[in-house]
């Protein structure tokens, strides 16, 4: 907190917190006692169909790695709605820019792209994952397929600010060179940091049979040759760019670190068996559909569970099992246990299931 919102906070100890923060928001929108908030500063459109945001956060945000992402919540038409995003700036700045990719259909995504501006508040939880920049120095590749380059630059950039000379090599996958993300800055980036090597592949040149898709043969010619032995693996992308890199890898490099951050929700899987969701709060219960996730089976009753990002990386959607069984739509595997922690956006429903709900 500011000495200014300290100051202030101390002679209204007496007053309960939402209070102070009403009046300290009259003072500084970004003010609180309780919450972490940021302004928006500024807007930029990074490349088609992608904007970045710069964030000035209050002084309760703590800080992040890079690699990490932020749940964000938004007003949007009155109501609070959350989103998570790996943040793209360096971890070494006060600032924190999120890149954020318009979702066609989706609530949140064209809202910002068309209706935020300049000195608008969010809030902010805490920085959350481990698909970060590893602390011992250790060389990596990234193989980054679009927006799952925003983890590589913000590994990048704090390399930068904070003279990490290990080598790092990325590759990133894009439709066409106008969807290259922050394409200048890398390259400058690259001469800056002489262990720092990056590569654009296009997909898509506009020529009908000739896509470039990512494969062993291409693997093998950009980075596996010659790549870094030993060295930590990234993957990060788009669901059919993570399996066919992850099969490629492990088939190609079997004792290789890989570590992977996924973009979307996982597929769904082939649960069968009927049977009824339960509801152990209100011993409620609703029919079984084995053909969706768990989390949108509970948003189908007309209930609103929490969540953030619907792809098993915020772990906002979590919830006690307190007996069935479920599938692990990322792993493929059921689980059976009494009473165990489950994310409902990334699991499916196999038979009967109740839910601490």
């Amino acid at each position: 907190m500011r000495p200014e919102e300290l100051s202030i906070a101390g002679r209204w100890s007496g007053i309960t917190a939402p209070a102070v923060d009403f009046w300290l928001q009259k003072l500084d929108p970004t003010w609180s006692v309780q919450e972490c908030r940021a302004q928006v500063v500024a807007i930029d459109e990074t490349c088609p169909g992608v904007k970045t945001l710069t964030l000035r956060p209050n002084r309760k945000w703590s800080g992040f790695q890079a690699g990490q992402h932020v749940r964000v919540s938004l007003q949007i038409d009155g109501r609070w709605l959350s989103r998570t995003w790996t943040i793209s700036s360096s971890a070494a700045s006060k600032q924190l820019t999120l890149t954020i990719g318009r979702i066609e259909g989706g609530r949140v995504t064209p809202w910002i792209h068309d209706e935020l501006t300049v000195g608008a508040v969010v809030k902010l939880r805490p920085a959350q994952g481990d698909f970060v920049l590893p602390a011992s120095g250790e060389p990596v590749v990234f193989l980054a397929g679009g927006a799952g380059i925003t983890p590589a630059l913000s590994m990048l950039r704090t390399m930068r600010d904070r003279n990490d000379q290990r080598r790092f090599e990325l590759v990133h996958f894009i439709r066409s060179d106008a969807h290259a993300i922050a394409r200048e800055e890398l390259q400058a980036l690259q001469e800056a940091l002489p262990h720092v090597t990056i590569r654009w592949v296009v997909t898509h040149d506009g020529v009908a049979g000739k896509e470039q898709r990512i494969s062993a043969a291409l693997l093998q010619q950009l980075c596996l040759d010659e790549g870094i032995t030993p060295a930590t693996w990234m993957v990060c992308g788009p669901e059919g760019f993570m399996n066919a890199a992850t099969e490629i890898l492990t088939d190609l490099r079997p004792t290789a670190v890989l570590r992977t951050e996924r973009f979307a929700p996982p597929a769904m899987g082939n649960a069968k068996g009927g049977g009824t969701v339960r509801f152990a709060r209100s011993d409620e219960q609703a029919p079984n559909a084995s053909t969706h996730t768990l989390l949108s089976a509970v948003e189908a009753t007309g209930r609103t569970p929490k969540f953030g990002c619907r792809a098993g990386i915020c772990f906002e959607c979590s919830c006690l099992k307190k007996s069935g069984v479920v599938l692990d739509l990322r792993t493929g595997e059921l689980l059976a246990e009494e009473n165990q922690q489950i994310q409902l956006c990334i699991t499916q429903a196999v038979g009967d299931v109740t839910l601490d709900l």
